[in-house]
């Protein structure tokens, strides 16, 4: 199965929020109670028309499509948030668990951040994702933040790349 990366447009705002919506339910189901990501999902119409002005206003979302121009991952990255950083931060990469260990989560970093420094922040308790990002160079920095959402308390690192 072939996939590309490319970004985003207006007219894929409704595919990305459900794209996001479902990995995140992929990823972090286990972790938190279902209505929290049944929440998530119905606000997808309100989500939609927030990210359509995103992308109309140049927000460069990051999508991998198949052969179809199904999207099956996204990435975002900006400026970074943190008061004690510079640079560019990656929000965040999700792609639908089929198709992990596909080339999709090395593609959309590329074409998300090419190879510029940066920094991200990730669960803790997420193992697959903090080796992917140990495989492309990031490094955790001993930065720590708790993340509370419905019914659980979580911790984050930071990682870095220079």
């Amino acid at each position: 199965m072939t996939v590309t990366v490319r970004r985003a447009t207006p007219d894929d705002a409704g595919a990305l929020v459900e794209l996001h919506n479902r990995t995140w339910r992929e990823a972090y189901g286990h972790l938190g109670p279902p209505e929290f990501f049944d929440a998530r999902e119905a606000r997808a119409a309100a989500d939609a028309a927030d990210r359509r002005r995103e992308l109309e206003d140049g927000i460069p979302w990051m999508v991998a499509v198949d052969e179809d121009d199904t999207l099956v991952g996204l990435a975002l990255a900006g400026p970074s948030r943190d008061t004690d950083r510079d640079g560019t931060e990656l929000y965040f990469l999700y792609a639908l668990q089929r198709f992990y260990g596909r080339g999709v989560g090395p593609a959309l970093l590329a074409e998300t951040l090419g190879e510029q420094a940066a920094s991200l922040w990730v669960l803790e308790v997420n193992h697959r994702a903090t080796a992917f990002y140990v495989r492309n160079r990031f490094v955790a920095d001993g930065a720590r933040r708790k993340v509370r959402t419905e019914g659980s308390d979580l911790q984050e690192i930071r990682m870095v790349r220079h």
